[in-house]
């Protein structure tokens, strides 16, 4: 029996259009490292992963 793990081509399809609404608001920022949406990636990460402290 074949076992898929890991679908991420899936994964993408179903997302696809959020996806590229963030990507395009990160090249119309030109903010690549530091910008907001490092800091909001950085921030829920940390919650996800229940940490007392992020990197800055």
């Amino acid at each position: 029996m074949k076992v898929s793990h890991n679908r991420l081509d899936k994964q993408l399809f179903d997302h696809k259009d959020e996806y590229m609404h963030v990507v395009e608001r990160v090249l119309d920022s030109g903010l690549f490292i530091l910008g907001p949406e490092v800091n909001k990636f950085e921030d829920n990460f940390a919650k996800h992963n229940n940490a007392k402290y992020r990197l800055d």
